[in-house]
């Protein structure tokens, strides 16, 4: 398995993985002052190492939000990969995430 790093607290990786997105995603200026609200779902892959490649928007809703959350993945710090799992045994993983983005 790979996780999200941070895990402490009895907190789960998928219960971190949204809060980075929660802290670290921003409303785009032009679609906030439009009142455009949407929903992104990206794909990426994780490789052995946890590194983050391969970012593609599988369904976008506004050119603003896609190049959001393209910027957010990148910036995702790498996962980490069960202690258990030898590096030789480490498959490439794809994760897609939707991603909401709503002004209430």
């Amino acid at each position: 398995f790979v996780y999200f790093p941070g895990g402490k607290d009895g907190m789960t990786s998928d219960s971190l993985l949204l809060k980075y997105v929660n802290e670290n995603l921003s409303y785009p200026d032009s679609a906030y002052k439009a009142k455009i609200e949407g929903e992104v779902f990206v794909c990426f892959t994780i490789d052995g190492k946890g590194q983050i490649s391969d970012i593609k928007i599988i369904e976008g809703s506004n050119p603003y939000f896609d190049k959001e959350v393209i910027r957010l993945i990148s910036a995702m710090p790498n996962w980490i990969w069960d202690e258990k799992i030898k590096m030789t045994d480490r498959i490439v993983t794809t994760r897609t995430l939707p991603i909401k983005f709503s002004l209430k």
